[in-house]
């Protein structure tokens, strides 16, 4: 089952990030989980990722600031 995280641009256009096992979570500061992540819809947030041309962009971190 292909998991997905769509973050609004800095223009506001929304991007995919394909997640895996791998990808990291926080959440101000602290190691969170991906449900974790619902509560932080408006906030800032910074993904580091990597693009791939199959996969799409698959984060490697994404942290609530």
């Amino acid at each position: 089952d292909k998991k997905v995280a769509v973050v609004a641009g800095a223009n506001g256009i929304p991007i995919n990030f394909t997640l895996t096992g791998a990808t990291k979570f926080k959440v101000g500061g602290n190691k969170a989980r991906l449900a974790d992540l619902s509560r932080a819809a408006g906030k800032s947030v910074s993904v580091t990722f990597l693009p791939q041309k199959k996969a799409g962009n698959v984060a490697q971190s994404i942290e609530v600031r």
